[in-house]
């Protein structure tokens, strides 16, 4: 079960790594797009493309819509960033249960967004935990874990993916060994619980008058989708990638402090990021050096927020 970009990379590598796969559950295809045409979760699009069957649940609700589920009798179902609670009727299906694979060190992050909200705190280490699920949120018992060390320059889409070769194998190692009951899972400690909440439209607005490494631990956090932005002359501007810069005075938090040939110093409440790869609302994405000579942002133009 997943629908999410990380439940797809999951997916492939399961899949290409000779697992047995019965059949993929995901959510239903969604409008997308100015054009708003209907787009399929790319865990269907992988799924259909080496033959395997899908079902497409909007809900879990009813017992006449699981009835293919349980007409499968898998011995696990396998549930990656799938975006519905599964409810206790779907819980009993499997003859071994439902594991849920979440990409943090559980109980740390329970919740729909472990991975952005671990690098939005600067977090040195995450990780992935494999759990017995019951009817809380990421609460059930710990079948497997383990911890991934994380480079300052790390960002969504390289997490995404370290994340989910290291939850294939895991997978594949724990898995039998939890059929045959050599693993017994262990009960997470509630004291140690925090919560990763999903990301909401006022989390990708870039705000400036924060310190320097927190901006860039948020802008790292969402690249590069669904990508923190400001508004540059009016227009929505993504900054996808930044490091930090030097220290900066006489400009305002937000504003341009210096510019050169392959990027630019935009300024914090304290020290300033140089910039190194935008996407300007309607553009492709570009480096700095491409945005600077198309632009030519000028020192003292300014990053804002945008109107409400």
């Amino acid at each position: 079960m997943g629908s999410g970009f990380f439940a797809f990379q999951l997916f492939e590598l399961l899949h290409d790594k000779g697992f047995e796969i019965q059949t993929v559950v995901t959510r239903p295809d969604r409008p997308s797009g100015r054009g708003l045409h209907y787009e399929a979760t790319p865990v269907k699009v992988a799924a259909g493309e080496r033959g395997i069957p899908v079902l497409e649940y909007g809900d879990l609700k009813g017992e006449e819509k699981l009835e293919p589920l349980r007409s499968l009798v898998p011995d696990f179902i396998l549930v990656a960033d799938f975006g519905l609670i599964l409810p206790e009727e779907v819980l009993g299906i499997p003859v071994k249960g439902c594991i849920n694979v979440h990409p943090s060190l559980l109980p740390r992050y329970r919740g729909s967004a472990p991975m952005q909200r671990a690098l939005m705190d600067g977090a040195e280490a995450t990780g992935v935990t494999l759990i017995l699920m019951d009817k809380g949120m990421d609460t059930g018992p710990i079948v497997s874990q383990t911890e991934l060390k994380m480079s300052v320059d790390e960002n969504l889409a390289t997490l995404c993916d370290e994340l989910a070769h290291l939850a294939a194998e895991m997978v594949m190692e724990a898995l039998p060994r939890f059929a045959s009951g050599e693993i017994a899972p262990m009960p997470q400690d509630p004291a140690e619980a925090t919560y990763a909440a999903p990301i909401s439209k006022s989390d990708l607005v870039i705000d400036w008058s924060s310190e320097a490494p927190k901006i860039r631990n948020h802008i790292r956090a969402l690249s590069p989708r669904p990508g923190a932005f400001s508004c540059f002359r009016g227009k929505r501007t993504k900054i996808l990638a930044a490091r930090t810069g030097p220290e900066v005075s006489g400009s305002a938090p937000g504003e341009i402090a210096e510019v050169a040939k392959s990027n630019f110093d935009v300024a914090c409440l304290s020290g300033s990021l140089t910039i190194e790869s935008v996407q300007p609302e309607g553009k492709k994405v570009m480096a700095a050096a491409e945005f600077i000579r198309g632009y030519r942002p000028q020192v003292g133009e300014t990053f804002k927020e945008p109107h409400p």
